[in-house]
């Protein structure tokens, strides 16, 4: 009976330290969310595997709505465009998109071995670069050009990309920034050929806060995978 009592006492004080050791548990910094310091101990691949899984169960949406995206904008505006421009365009699109798609199958093997996952980090935010960067022609080039149905109609499609991508993608801190701040380039040059400071400054706050939104997510996330592989670790 007594041999009970100090072993529930026990039992009960054990899991009281694990409660209070979780939080304790610091939330990672900044730096540590964009890969710029490492992450402490263990935990450290824990959470790089459970970030690359995340992102990969929104990747495939984010494929077929990039192809419909890129088919959408050229419906739009091919009429105001260069036939030769409208197809380098559509080819570099549609080549970047089938090359997500090869490296996505890819990433699933490193998930898998558990290797080279800050590398699939890099990898991940250069694909994701590039896109942007593509994204950028139609306000830079073309946008003067188009009919202000169409001109609107990009408008909104670079909102609803800013705010899908910082979600899709938010798993993948340095992708998700670098997708939303590219494409927030183009959502301001397209505010200032409208000459409206209002819809410029409508542009900088909602780069801001899904940056922010995005950043503060991850750094929860990151905890919580943290403190579940520590609790793993005693047991």
């Amino acid at each position: 009976m007594g041999q009970e009592l100090i072993s529930t006492r026990s039992d009960g004080w054990a899991l009281s330290e694990r409660r209070r050791s979780r939080a304790d548990a610091p939330t990672p910094r900044v730096a540590q969310v964009y890969g710029l310091t490492p992450l402490p101990g263990l935990s450290a691949t824990a959470i790089r595997l459970e970030q690359l899984r995340e992102m990969l169960r929104g990747a495939p949406v984010g494929v077929v709505s990039g192809a419909g995206t890129v088919a959408l904008v050229a419906s739009m505006v091919h009429e105001f465009v260069a036939a030769g421009q409208m197809r380098a365009w559509s080819s570099a699109m549609g080549f970047l998109l089938l090359l997500r798609g090869w490296h996505l199958v890819h990433l699933r093997r490193l998930i898998r071995d558990g290797k080279s996952l800050d590398r699939a980090f890099a990898e991940i935010t250069v694909f994701v670069s590039l896109f942007a960067l593509l994204w950028l022609v139609p306000p830079f080039l073309w946008f003067g050009q188009a009919s202000p149905r169409a001109q609107m109609f990009i408008a909104l499609v670079f909102i609803g990309m800013m705010a899908g991508g910082s979600t899709t993608l938010g798993s993948v801190p340095p992708a998700a920034t670098a997708f939303v701040l590219i494409l927030g380039v183009g959502l301001l040059r397209i505010t200032l050929l409208f000459d409206s400071w209002i819809m410029t400054s409508l542009a900088l706050i909602l780069a801001t806060v899904l940056c922010h939104t995005m950043i503060s997510n991850a750094r929860l996330s990151m905890r919580h995978v943290q403190e579940r592989t520590e609790l793993e670790e005693q047991g």
